[in-house]
């Protein structure tokens, strides 16, 4: 019992946490939560750095190895990857995968979150995403600046401006695919969240056997 309903807490948004009979621990983590979190840690490391939009001659673009994710993208240089477990309660857990890298232009962090077979789907992609987007602005330190619907990658995904405040701002678009959320991401200066860097780095994302992102 409690499965939807720990679910929808894990996709994001404390308001859709466990009800009163069954309530959550007060530091029950969710993925977007944790996601956050290495965002925030990477942007104190970002401001401490010379940041500039244009690019430099030390950055070189290449292909992530994401073998088996089931995914590619590309990055300028080699990114950090980190894994964990993140409990659902019930016995259940969501795999989260964060691949960032922290160039003087931007941090690009790719965010996957592999919930167990059905349980995402069985909440509803929009249900999904509104929790995603939720849980992800209760930790941004300022506010949302826009939400779009648009298809990235062929997928129905939610592009998103957050206010990250010092003067930056994140680019992201979340989707689901099946029992896979995405979160694919860029925090840059403000003004710089389209440059040419930016629109590269999103469109080379693709998913096996789809075709390269759609404009968003």
């Amino acid at each position: 019992h409690g499965v939807v309903a720990r679910a929808v807490c894990l996709t994001l948004g404390s308001a859709h946490c466990l009800p009163a009979s069954l309530p959550a621990p007060p530091d029950f983590p969710t993925v977007f939560e944790v996601a956050m979190r290495f965002f925030m840690r990477s942007l104190a490391l970002l401001l401490a750095m010379p940041l500039t939009l244009s690019p430099t001659a030390a950055e070189t673009w290449q292909a992530v190895k994401t073998e088996g994710l089931g995914f590619k993208i590309e990055m300028p240089g080699d990114p950090k990857v980190e894994e964990q477990d993140v409990d659902l309660g019930d016995g259940k857990s969501a795999k989260m995968r964060t691949i960032q890298i922290l160039s003087p232009q931007a941090i690009y962090d790719v965010t996957i979150a592999d919930y167990p077979a059905g349980m995402a789907q069985s909440i509803g992609t929009d249900t999904v995403l509104d929790n995603a987007r939720d849980g992800a602005l209760a930790n941004a330190p300022g506010p949302l600046k826009s939400e779009s619907k648009v298809v990235f990658a062929g997928q129905t995904a939610r592009e998103l401006l957050v206010d990250m405040t010092m003067g930056m701002t994140l680019r992201s678009y979340i989707f689901l695919v099946q029992d896979r959320l995405y979160n694919i991401g860029a925090i840059t200066k403000d003004g710089g969240e389209r440059s040419a860097d930016i629109e590269k780095y999103f469109r080379s994302f693709t998913i096996d056997g789809a075709g390269s992102a759609a404009k968003p």
